[in-house]
């Protein structure tokens, strides 16, 4: 990984720390949408129920970029549980 990717990895990770309170049961995440190194988009998952943080994130890009990257926090393995708690949030 460049070290662009660890900034725009860092910045999901703190988009999706807006959703700690709000999001339950389903994981926080956050998004960067970026081309060469330039971010176009952010967004995260606010609530339970409404628009994850990719769709977020693309829903503030008027035209379809070809040839973005999507970056996004998600670990599936962590939220299989539907009895989770917030103990085990990797966002402690």
């Amino acid at each position: 990984m460049q070290q662009l990717d660890f900034i725009h990895m860092r910045r999901c990770f703190e988009l999706a720390k807006q959703g700690q309170y709000t999001v339950t049961p389903n994981p926080m995440v956050g998004c960067v949408v970026v081309r060469g190194g330039e971010v176009l988009a952010e967004g995260y998952h606010l609530q339970k129920g409404e628009a994850h943080a990719e769709r977020d994130a693309l829903l503030k890009i008027e035209n379809a970029k070809v040839g973005s990257s999507n970056l996004f926090t998600f670990v599936p393995s962590l939220f299989t549980d539907e009895n989770l708690s917030s103990q085990t949030s990797p966002f402690r």
